[in-house]
């Protein structure tokens, strides 16, 4: 018979991230604070809420407060292209409710998605985070073992569509005439280094903006 050494204690093994479905809302109605409703169907109380954001103002803006649940969320990454926003943030493990995004100025349209993430080691640090602005959108982006990347693109332009390669496209849905947004998301078994991930519209826009986010 042998013993485990005194003092040795086997690291704990963490379960690879798995994903639920996305779902997503569009808000039409301009205005300084925007309410979802029905964005948590999916989650349980071992999911992680990962939430992504468009929003679209006249003016100069920021975010300034996101609750799910009443729940504050946390700020993962924010990109800004003139004056329309993509962020990410993460709500507390299983945070169900009505979503709330709250600006410092009036909102001319916005959208929102939340995919339930499960086996995170942390759902408020991102592994790694890359961003473009061009026409068409392209990054690379590395994810350890086990994890998962989200990627929003959104283009300003009408009758407009996006495509993905390399990353599955979840949803594409048009918060107003001149606007699309969509997303896309995956886990990996394996580790991805610079891993390419393109965001293509169907035409071209007043503006793009892409952004992608690593989570283990």
């Amino acid at each position: 018979m042998t013993f485990p050494m005194p003092g040795f204690c086997p690291a704990a093994v963490v379960a690879a991230a798995t994903q639920g479905s996305s779902l997503n809302e569009i808000v039409t109605a301009d205005s300084t604070s925007f309410t979802f409703t029905t964005l948590t169907a999916g989650v349980t109380a071992d999911a992680y809420p990962i939430i992504g954001l468009m929003a679209r103002s006249a003016s100069s803006f920021d975010i300034t407060s996101v609750t799910l649940g009443a729940q504050p969320c946390i700020e993962l990454y924010k990109q800004f292209n003139g004056t329309t926003a993509l962020a990410f943030f993460s709500a507390p493990r299983g945070a169900t409710g009505n979503l709330v995004v709250t600006s410092s100025a009036t909102m001319v349209r916005g959208a929102a998605c939340l995919t339930p993430v499960f086996n995170l080691k942390s759902a408020t640090t991102p592994t790694a985070v890359a961003v473009n602005l061009s026409d068409p959108m392209n990054v690379t982006i590395s994810c350890e073992a086990g994890g998962w990347i989200g990627g929003l693109a959104y283009n300003g332009s009408t009758s407009d569509s996006i495509s993905w390669t390399n990353l599955t496209e979840k949803f594409d849905v048009r918060p107003e005439s001149v606007a699309v947004l969509s997303g896309a998301s995956d886990v990996f078994a394996t580790a991805q280094t610079n891993r390419s991930i393109t965001a293509n519209p169907l035409n071209t826009g007043s503006g793009q903006i892409m952004v992608l986010m690593a989570l283990r």
